[in-house]
C-alpha cells in the first residue's frame, strides 16, 4: 500500500496550507493553519503515519529561525515521524536537525557541494533518515544542470543513499513513467517518494497498483486539504459534529 504524508509549507511558523471543511468550519480550519500542532494532531487522528514539512522561509532565503523552532517543535510533539526538507546550508546544520528530533531530512543541493560529509552523515545517522530531493521533468534533474535524473539517482546511491523524494513535472500532464523509477530501484536499490503524484482516488490506485517496487509513498497538499479522496468526506462531517465551536463564523 502506497503510504500519504500529508505536506505542510511552514512560512513564520504557520502553515500556508488550509483544510476545506463542511459549512461553517472555515474558522476551525483557519486556527489549524496557525497552530501546526493542531494540524499535525488532526493528520495523526486520521491515521497519517509521517507528516512532510518544507521550510519555505529557508527556501525562499528569509530568516527561518521562527520555523525552525516551530518544525522542532512540532517534531518533539507529536508521535509519528516528521520529515524536513530544507536548503540546508551544511552538513552541520543537518546533524543539528536530527539530533533535534526530526527523524529524516530530505537534502538538495548539499549532496553536489559535500558529498564525502553527506556520506559521513549517512553513516552516522543511517540512510533511512537522510533522504535526497529535486525535481525531476522527464530524464532530466532539473534542480541542478550538472545532472540528468540517472546521474543523481547514481550520485545518491554512491554515498550509501537509499530514498529520493521527487517532483516529477512530466505528470502533470500525462501517464506516470512507473517503468523509470522501475529501472531506477532495480539499478541503484534505490526507493521513491513523489510530491503531488495524485489528485484523487483513481490516480492513487493506479500508484497501489503499479508503482511498486520503487515508489512506495506520495506526499500530498492540495488534493488533501481539498478532501479530493471518499474517506476525508466522513472526517469532515465528523469534526463538525464534535467541535460545536465551529459553527461560530
Amino acid at each position: 500500500m502506497i503510504l500519504i504524508l500529508p505536506y505542510l509549507k511552514m512560512r513564520k511558523g504557520e502553515c500556508s496550507f488550509c483544510i476545506e471543511g463542511e459549512q461553517g468550519t472555515a474558522k476551525m480550519y483557519d486556527e489549524y493553519s496557525h497552530n501546526p500542532l493542531k494540524l499535525l494532531q488532526l493528520w495523526r487522528r486520521e491515521n497519517s503515519k509521517t507528516i512532510h514539512i518544507a521550510d519555505l522561509d529557508a527556501i525562499e532565503n528569509e530568516s527561518n529561525i521562527e520555523n525552525a523552532n516551530s518544525i522542532i517543535f512540532l517534531a518533539n510533539s507529536i508521535d509519528i515521524p516528521v520529515q524536513l526538507y530544507s536548503p540546508f546550508r551544511d552538513v552541520a546544520e543537518c546533524g543539528m536537525y536530527l539530533d533535534s528530533g526530526i527523524y529524516r531530512i530530505v537534502i538538495g543541493d548539499l549532496l553536489q557541494q559535500d558529498p564525502d560529509g553527506i556520506a559521513e552523515l549517512i553513516k552516522t545517522y543511517t540512510p533511512s533518515r537522510v533522504a535526497f530531493g529535486g525535481v525531476v521533468q522527464g530524464a532530466n534533474f532539473i534542480s541542478s544542470s550538472e545532472y540528468t535524473f540517472e546521474k543523481y539517482c547514481e550520485s545518491v546511491a554512491n554515498v550509501g543513499g537509499n530514498r529520493v523524494v521527487v517532483s516529477d513535472k512530466s505528470w502533470q500532464n500525462s501517464k506516470p513513467d512507473i517503468m523509470k523509477y522501475r529501472y531506477l530501484f532495480e539499478k541503484y536499490h534505490l526507493r521513491f517518494t513523489l510530491i503531488e503524484a495524485c489528485s484523487n482516488y483513481q490516480e492513487l490506485e493506479f500508484l497501489n497498483k503499479n508503482a511498486k517496487p520503487g515508489i512506495d509513498s506520495v506526499i500530498m497538499g492540495d488534493s488533501l486539504y481539498k478532501n479530493n479522496f471518499p474517506c476525508q468526506k466522513i472526517w469532515r462531517i465528523a469534526e463538525a459534529l464534535i467541535e460545536p465551536e465551529v459553527y461560530c463564523k
